[in-house]
């Protein structure tokens, strides 16, 4: 944790006239709190790469932004796996062999102060254990916006509203339409899961879901209990949030609003299983009756994706279609959700007020 320190003096004016000389001096610390997200990682540096033939496995590692300020830079204290970042090469490449196809992944490699190599990918790509092909590097580093990290996941059992009623997420298909906010019923373009073994959750306690009891969030939001992965965004609505941030409506990791009772991490999950969904957009869609977010790639553009996921994404879009990945709402800072949350919880409000107001809106949209 760093802090600003401030230092506000008072100067005694009758001193002037006296001659004692009295000040009162008044400091203050502003704390800046670490936020922390998880992502998964090769180990191993594309610009000195194993032999081809090498067998990579999947690491979750948490990843520290130290300052908060939405980067993972060099120099202010930001760890991968409680280790020091040392250097950032975005852009790098790694292709492997998974269940007989070559399969590329863009994303970006860091060195960490240990001598480790670990790369992450920035193209919406889900890393499987693969074989090793081939890598290709830049020689330009840069700092990594925390946007890039890995998507955001519903569990199993969690019910979507889409064009044929509510539908389990686990049960959605490539082509089914689901119901948004803004865009109304879209096509999700693109589904994946991933599991975490009880003995994966036991080494990463913070890789576990985050749980949402029935009506934490608003009256009757969520309408059953919600479990998601931690780094899943739910969309606040209030005039709270308004004052705060200048707009009704903001998107804040699920981790983020433990403060609030009936939000808490199921600490004895013994496995967890993750499911990501695409649309064309960064869409708020519905689950359990709550808006929350669908997979959001940032300003990724097509060639971004590997080519296996090219190939089946740009099989469902209509000609000269492109993804429009700019923020659905305003995305806040861990340590700006926090103090949002806090004056709710002063102030006796619920973080989504008019719940139903986004999803009528869809309604008419659609109709």
């Amino acid at each position: 944790m760093r802090c600003n320190y401030g230092e506000v003096v008072y100067f005694n004016t009758a001193s002037i006239f006296t001659g004692r000389q009295k000040y009162i001096s008044l400091s203050f610390l502003e704390l800046v709190m670490p936020t922390t997200y998880t992502d998964q990682f090769y180990i191993m540096d594309p610009a000195n790469p194993p032999p081809v033939g090498t067998v990579l496995t999947v690491n979750l590692f948490d990843i520290v932004d130290q300052d908060d300020n939405l980067l993972i830079e060099t120099g202010d204290g930001s760890t991968i796996n409680g280790i020091d970042v040392t250097a950032i090469w975005p852009d790098d490449t790694i292709t492997v062999t998974i269940g007989g196809v070559d399969v590329t992944f863009v994303g970006t490699t860091f060195y960490l102060a240990n001598g480790t190599a670990v790369f992450t990918p920035t193209d919406g790509g889900v890393l499987e254990t693969g074989v090793f092909v081939s890598s290709t590097f830049v020689v330009i580093q840069d700092d990594f916006p925390v946007g890039n990290l890995g998507p955001p996941c519903f569990t199993p059992g969690t019910m979507l509203e889409t064009a044929n009623g509510i539908k389990a997420v686990e049960a959605l298909e490539v082509g089914d339409l689901i119901l948004t906010a803004d865009k109304g019923l879209v096509p999700v373009l693109f589904c994946n899961k991933r599991q975490l073994s009880s003995a994966h959750l036991s080494k990463n306690p913070k890789h576990r879901p985050i749980r949402i009891e029935k009506g934490a969030l608003g009256d009757g939001v969520p309408s059953q209990d919600l479990t998601v992965s931690p780094q899943h965004r739910i969309m606040l609505r209030s005039k709270i949030a308004l004052r705060m941030f200048g707009v009704t409506e903001v998107l804040v990791h699920a981790v983020h609003l433990q403060e609030l009772p009936g939000v808490y991490r199921l600490e004895d999950a013994t496995e967890a299983t993750y499911i990501h969904v695409l649309v064309d957009h960064h869409a708020i869609i519905f689950a359990h009756d709550t808006p929350t977010e669908t997979l959001y790639l940032g300003a990724l553009a097509h060639e971004e994706f590997s080519r296996t996921e090219i190939a089946e994404i740009l099989s469902n879009l209509p000609p000269n279609a492109v993804l429009d990945m700019a923020a659905a709402r305003k995305l806040l800072r861990g340590k700006e959700t926090k103090k949002l949350v806090l004056r709710h919880l002063k102030n006796d409000k619920l973080v989504i007020a008019e719940p139903t107001e986004a999803r009528l809106l869809a309604q008419v949209v659609n109709a």
